[in-house]
């Protein structure tokens, strides 16, 4: 199919199925979209769209195609939905970012002194995640593609289930830092 549409407004902004979601979110069906103002007045050095997502092998079992069932209907529990049996702390699902789970997500470049825009985007079906980036602080611009006035400095972003930040970051510490979730547990799961 061919979409046609006017992309208004700007900002930060995601798609993803909404048939069995959370199995295609976990079978990496989303994507980022992006939609740039007609005018801009912030420029930047660098922009990087940054989608955190998870991947479980639930979503690869057979009942799991079913639109609104899977295997908790099939087990009378109705609550479960497409969802299969997994909970937010399930240890079989793996994290990714922009599709690929540590140490395969390639490093962000960037020179010192740069003003860098992250895009965050939580396609995680049920995951919350507590982003940090060591030896700097951010500050919000945009929140679910809205601009935030004023914006506001923080050393940590709490991004939930489908939420969308844009920050910027002046690149003003020399070394190598690592950009990363601190919620217990979610390092080692990718």
């Amino acid at each position: 199919f061919t979409y046609e549409f006017i992309a208004t407004p700007a900002g930060t902004r995601w798609y993803h199925a909404h048939f069995a979601e959370h199995k295609q979110l976990r079978l990496g069906l989303y994507a980022p979209l992006i939609i740039e103002p007609r005018d801009v007045n912030t420029r930047y050095d660098r922009d990087y769209t940054i989608t955190f997502g998870e991947w479980s092998p639930d979503a690869l079992h057979p009942d799991h195609n079913q639109p609104n069932g899977g295997m908790g209907s099939m087990m009378g529990d109705d609550m479960m939905g497409d969802d299969m049996m997994s909970t937010p702390d399930d240890p079989n699902v793996i994290f990714t970012v922009n599709g690929n789970a540590s140490p395969a997500a390639p490093p962000l470049h960037v020179r010192q002194g740069e003003r860098v825009r992250l895009r965050f985007i939580n396609a995680s079906a049920m995951q919350k995640h507590v982003i940090r980036l060591d030896g700097h602080t951010m500050k919000i611009t945009h929140v679910d593609g809205n601009p935030l006035s004023p914006p506001r400095e923080v050393d940590a972003i709490e991004i939930g289930a489908g939420e969308r930040y844009d920050v910027a970051v002046t690149a003003n510490n020399l070394g190598v830092w690592a950009l990363h979730c601190v919620r217990p547990g979610h390092a080692e799961r990718g």
